[in-house]
């Protein structure tokens, strides 16, 4: 991470697997915002820190976003994306290395995530000593991405449907912080074209 080394072992996963049905044609993580593709924003955003390992999971339309992902990132592909999310974080989760005491899970189609939001996660979790799941909350809203400590991998890898990790992270409260960012980012994913209009002219934190 772009802040002092530890000895936490911490990785993330990129999810860009998904059909973004609510967008339509064309692939929503292709399109540009400013000169780069939500997908490199995203990417970039991630490569900022020093993760120990960097996983993208792949599903729709794979080869053409291939050429968008820093080689940097480990990729997997997730053969059951229409399935929903969970399938692709556990597509992400046992493409991670044995050797992990967090992993951050980041969507895709939210580039604008404030980089001082994600060190404020990661400040967070090894204050803990890499035992709590570190969730962003903003206006008394929480957000993503979110941290999970390695003992939820089980748990991270029965997980079904397209809500994410949301009401595993609920039934798992007194094992969370949540930690106060003033990044409202944090909220707002990138879902429909207007969403995309919205956002053009801003610029990654």
């Amino acid at each position: 991470m772009n802040h002092k080394e530890d000895k936490i072992k911490l990785s993330c996963i990129l999810l860009a697997a998904g059909r973004s049905r609510r967008f339509g044609p064309p692939n929503k993580l292709l399109e540009n915002i400013g000169c780069k593709s939500i997908l490199n924003l995203s990417c970039a955003v991630l490569g900022y820190f020093n993760f120990t390992e960097k996983v993208i999971v792949l599903g729709y339309e794979s080869e053409k976003m291939q050429h968008e992902i820093p080689q940097s990132f480990k990729t997997v592909l997730n053969p059951d994306y229409r399935t929903g999310m969970a399938s692709s974080i556990k597509s992400g989760v046992a493409g991670l290395g044995s050797a992990w005491d967090g992993v951050l899970i980041y969507l895709a189609d939210m580039p604008f995530i404030h980089k001082d939001s994600i060190n404020l996660l990661i400040d967070n979790f090894i204050q803990a000593q890499g035992r709590k799941i570190c969730v962003p909350i903003y206006n008394e809203q929480t957000g993503n991405p979110v941290i999970f400590p390695v003992k939820f991998k089980e748990k991270l890898m029965d997980l079904k449907g397209d809500t994410g990790a949301r009401n595993m992270i609920r039934n798992c409260f007194n094992d969370a912080i949540l930690v106060q960012v003033d990044d409202k980012n944090i909220l707002f994913d990138i879902d429909t074209k207007s969403n995309l209009q919205n956002f053009r002219g801003k610029e990654v934190q």
